[in-house]
């Protein structure tokens, strides 16, 4: 069947070679082939639209060997098998068949489907790490927040957390799009255990079982286990947790090097059925706001300033006024209304559609005809099933719009490597319906163009266009230019009336916001009263 399939193909090469697509063509074609122009309507102008800190690993790239395009769409396969676990319906996407079929027309384009590439080295302690080693992330500048370093190619973001009596470290991937924390388990004895941070009972004299079990099919695989209870450090904060002990772990975990997830979703989304992160740091009195603030950073920025503050923001990490925009979701998603989606000012005019915010997923996935659109729009852009390539020096801004306000999305962060074609590489935009014809899924080539406040409590984001750290502001332990929702500029909606412009006023202050008494402060403010008094007296 395979061998006729390909015989059809071949012939479709030769007869549809260059033809133009165009809206109202079908985005993935069965021949899935080679490259194709495209060719898209007139365009029309848009309407103007005591401190803490936690230690993190970014690491050099670990692309095992892939062409760009095979490893966008098992990015792709991944974040689909990521939401149907969760019981979300949307197309049935046979994996498999997908990269086989991507496989054959890199071979009939004369390519190699797999590439030297610097793999995975496993240290004598038996961490997974990249060629090249470890580095640490910029201290963060405020309270009640780690850093959120990465793999060296924008692809995953994780911290640091430490779990147990001995304070294990391990790396999880910071994850909107999921509501469980789980790690590796000793007992686990797959090849992904063997080369990351495992944990039982000889890490911890506190660690707790319990009776529960789970089963949860994350973006980059599946996972079994028994949900346990132990002692967590994270951020400067120590709590109880129950999280999940991974004891089967599948091999697609092999080419990440992450231990494990940080589940930062709504509490109805929890599989393991057991209380969040952040339901913990609430109910126990850590924080005052259930929400946390996030800001990525790129592989190639001078200072990685990435971090996550829990409970309060840092308003020097974004310019302007946060804009807060509801939740539509009745599923446990972080689900907003998109207002529109235009290239360079040039609108799409698209109506009805939503976009689901998830730090756990590096690529914007669209629906097939929504994302012919945008790269219509793109000159010289060509497509190829579900992917596209465009020029690598393409200038064209994607922006997009929530609650009246436009935040641009620059090609540096949605031009990804250079594929077969000359001076042409993959746009990180894929096709590929994930939930709802008009869902769109936003990962961090989105995100990491703004400040991102993900507030649970009044069930909303906030977005602010992203202000990188200068050097020196970046190195300071004291933050000068942090803050609270409650003593920042009151957060601006410019959409409709359903859109919260209200702060949670008991967020946790940040950096300079919070007082802090020293010996000489607390002196100088009981000699305030006698200087007040000399003063009248001689006035």
């Amino acid at each position: 069947m395979r061998l006729s399939s390909a015989l059809l193909l071949s012939v479709a090469t030769i007869v549809f070679a260059f033809q133009p697509v165009t809206e109202s063509d079908e985005i993935v074609p069965s021949d899935n082939s080679q490259w194709k122009p495209l060719s898209g309507p007139e365009t029309k102008r848009s309407a103007p639209p005591a401190m803490h800190s936690l230690q993190l690993r970014r690491q050099p790239d670990v692309d095992n060997g892939l062409h760009p395009e095979i490893r966008s769409i098992q990015a792709a396969n991944r974040v689909t098998e990521k939401f149907r676990r969760r019981g979300l319906e949307g197309p049935s996407v046979d994996g498999e068949e997908v990269i086989w079929q991507l496989e054959q027309s890199l071979e009939r384009r004369g390519l190699l489907s797999k590439r030297q590439g610097s793999g995975i080295v496993v240290t004598e302690s038996g961490r997974a790490t990249a060629t090249g080693g470890i580095i640490p992330a910029e201290t963060p500048r405020t309270p009640d927040s780690m850093g959120v370093g990465q793999d060296g190619t924008d692809v995953s973001y994780f911290s640091e957390v430490m779990f147990g009596s001995e304070n294990k470290t391990f790396i999880l991937v910071i994850d909107t799009g999921s509501s469980d924390t789980w790690i590796p388990s000793s007992k686990c004895t797959s090849e992904a255990c063997k080369i990351h941070s495992t944990f039982g009972p000889e890490d911890s004299d506190t660690l707790k079982t319990t009776q529960k079990t789970f089963d949860i099919k994350y973006g980059s695989g599946d996972v079994m286990g028994t949900v346990v209870t132990d002692s967590v450090k994270f951020a400067g904060f120590e709590l109880s947790l129950s999280f999940g002990l991974a004891s089967e772990v599948s091999e697609d975990f092999v080419n990440f090097p992450i231990d494990g997830i940080l589940g930062l979703g709504f509490s109805d989304g929890s599989q393991q059925k057991v209380p969040t992160i952040m339901d913990e740091l609430v109910d126990k009195g850590l924080i005052k706001s259930k929400l946390f603030g996030i800001a990525l950073s790129r592989h190639g920025d001078e200072v990685n300033d990435g971090v996550i503050n829990f409970g309060g923001i840092d308003s020097g990490l974004f310019e302007g006024d946060l804009t807060f925009t509801p939740s539509v979701s009745d599923q446990g998603l972080w689900e907003l209304k998109l207002d529109d989606v235009s290239v360079d000012g040039n609108t799409l005019g698209l109506t009805g559609k939503t976009a689901i915010i998830d730090t756990g997923t590096s690529l914007l996935l669209v629906p097939p005809q929504d994302a012919l659109s945008i790269h219509s729009i793109i000159p010289g852009a060509v497509v190829s099933g579900e992917t596209f390539a465009i020029p690598c020096d393409t200038d064209a801004t994607i922006e997009f719009t929530f609650s009246g306000v436009t935040y641009k999305v620059k090609p540096i962060d949605y031009v990804g490597k250079e594929v077969d074609l000359d001076n042409m590489c993959l746009s990180l935009i894929i096709s590929r319906q994930i939930l709802g014809k008009d869902t769109w899924i936003l990962g961090d080539v989105f995100l990491k163009n703004v400040y991102s406040v993900f507030d649970l409590q009044n069930n909303r984001i906030g977005f602010a266009p992203r202000q990188k750290l200068d050097d020196s502001s970046a190195a300071t332990s004291t933050a000068t230019g942090s803050t609270s929702l409650e003593s920042a500029p009151a957060p601006t909606t410019s959409g409709s009336s359903s859109n919260s412009n209200a702060s949670p006023g008991d967020a946790t202050p940040f950096g300079s916001s919070a007082p802090q008494f020293t010996p000489q402060s607390f002196f100088i403010f009981l000699a305030l009263p006698c200087i007040l008094a000399l003063t009248a007296v001689f006035l």
